[in-house]
């Protein structure tokens, strides 16, 4: 909203604020505002009543083993494991904003794992002073998963329990 809008109601005679019962400044949500100041949005209001979480927890390990087999061979072992879980949580209030009227909530949960292996074979083998001679061998494996859940609902029964079962109408529900 432009600045030019209350943030806050006021009492249209005296010009204080209104208060709620446990005496903190009620939000001015009804104000008609002209073509293009977008009437239903105010951004305190928005940013005081709606949740945006989101979470990520990274595990990442690498390790490697070196063998020397005889005289100028060598063999090398690679492994690496990465996994991410992503767990985000949105609730849009039923007050003002883009959940107004009803409310919504969407919540994802993901997961995605790679294990990945490395395995090199190397001969060296120097001839004289002047000439080296090196073979290399090598093969990988590598396995990359993705889980995701998804879910949103609408219409929510109790005001301010954000949980997916306190809403009514599915709008979105996916994995893959």
């Amino acid at each position: 909203i432009g600045s030019i809008y209350p943030v806050y109601a006021h009492d249209p005679t005296t010009g204080e604020y209104i208060l709620d019962s446990n005496g903190e400044r009620i939000l001015d949500l009804d104000a008609i505002r002209p073509s293009g100041a977008s009437n239903g949005r105010h951004i305190v209001g928005e940013i005081l009543k709606n949740r945006d979480l989101d979470e990520r927890n990274n595990l990442s390990a690498k390790s490697l083993v070196e063998l020397k087999l005889a005289k100028g061979l060598t063999f090398t072992n690679n492994m690496s494991y990465e996994v991410e879980n992503i767990y985000t949580s949105f609730y849009q209030n039923a007050i003002v904003g883009d959940g107004a009227p009803s409310g919504s909530a969407t919540k994802t949960y993901s997961r995605q794992s790679t294990i990945a292996f490395n395995q090199l074979l190397n001969y060296s083998i120097k001839v004289n002073e002047n000439h080296n001679f090196e073979v290399l061998a090598g093969h990988e494996t590598q396995n990359y998963t993705f889980d995701n859940l998804t879910g949103r609902k609408l219409l929510e029964i109790f005001k301010g329990n954000e949980e997916l079962d306190n809403f009514v109408t599915i709008t979105n529900l996916s994995s893959r």
